[in-house]
This record gives structure tokens, sequence and C-alpha cells, in this order.
């Protein structure tokens, strides 16, 4: 049942991203998917000068620690009653930061001209996710073919070291290019 939910919100997510138009804004845009602000913070506060707009989407319990940040990044709270909202500013962006596993990317459709980044939330962390993360049935095909969808939209992983390399080589199928 829980596969098939989220097939369902996959295909309103394709619909939407399908349906909405890209802004124009007058300068680079870059979208932080965050849900640990100690990973995505620092990066923010070294833009804080630059001519990028900056635009964070983020869990609710997350939101009060972004208080701190310049008043020109934009705060989107992740939630169901926001989702037209969160895939505008996605449309909008040439570049997309993310931290963790987000289900809106496996029905969100990228434009030639975006690229996904991955960081990796658990530095120093060596750990099992993606495939090889023991809550995935492996044996479940539209299991396995739902996070596949989401991983595929990843352009690039920033790795500190070459064991974090193969960890996202080998529970996300990354290839050494992305890296």
């Amino acid at each position: 049942m829980n596969v098939l939910i989220k097939k369902f919100y996959h295909l309103v997510v394709r619909i939407l991203s399908k349906m909405i138009t890209p802004q124009v804004i007058d300068k680079p845009h870059i979208v932080f998917m965050m849900t640990f602000p100690e990973d995505i913070k620092p990066i923010i506060k070294a833009l804080n000068n630059s001519s990028y707009q900056k635009t964070v989407l983020t869990t609710p319990k997350q939101a009060p620690y972004l208080s701190e940040l310049s008043d020109d990044v934009d705060v989107i709270e992740m939630t169901n009653r926001t989702l037209v909202k969160q895939i505008k500013a996605l449309k909008s962006a040439q570049m997309i930061i993310i931290d963790n596993y987000y289900l809106l990317l496996g029905g969100y459709n990228k434009t030639s001209n975006q690229h996904i980044v991955q960081t990796w939330h658990a530095s120093g962390a060596l750990k099992n996710f993606g495939l090889t993360d023991h809550q995935v049935d492996v044996s479940d095909k539209a299991m396995v073919q739902q996070y596949r969808k989401v991983y595929q939209a990843t352009d690039f992983y920033l790795v500190g070291c070459e064991q974090m390399s193969q960890c996202f080589k080998q529970s996300l199928g990354a290839t050494e290019e992305q890296m």
C-alpha cells in the first residue's frame, strides 16, 4: 500500500511539474532541499554576498533553524499544502542541492539546464542507505523502482573521500563521473 501511495505522489508531482512553467528570475537561482541544517547552512552562508537567489525547501521542524540567515533567502516548508510552491521554486532553479532522499524528486521533471547535487549528510559516517538499506525490500520491484527514480534524478555527489564515493556507487548505482 505504501508503494502505491508513493506512486500516486510521483504521478501528481510529474503532472504538476509539466504544468508549472518556470518563473523568469533576473539572477541565478539555487534551491536547497534541507533536512540537516548543519550541512546546508554553511553553503548558504558562503553564498550570502553572491548574486544568487537562494530558496530553501525544508521540513517544518527545521525551518526555525534558518531564521539567522539573511533576508534574501526564501524558505518554503515542505508540506503537502506547499507542493505547488515547492515545484515552482524547483522549476526556476539552475542548481538544486539536496542533503537526503526526497521522494518528490522521483516524480519531478527537471529541465536540461538543471543539475541536482547530493551532499553527504553524515560526514565521516559510512552506513547502509539507498538500495543497501535494510528497510528497502529489494525483492519488491515496485519499491526498488521508486527508489531508483529518486536516485536517478541526482547528477553529482559531493564526497569527502574515496570510501564515501564507494558508498554512493554501491548504494545508489552512481558512477565515478558523478563524484
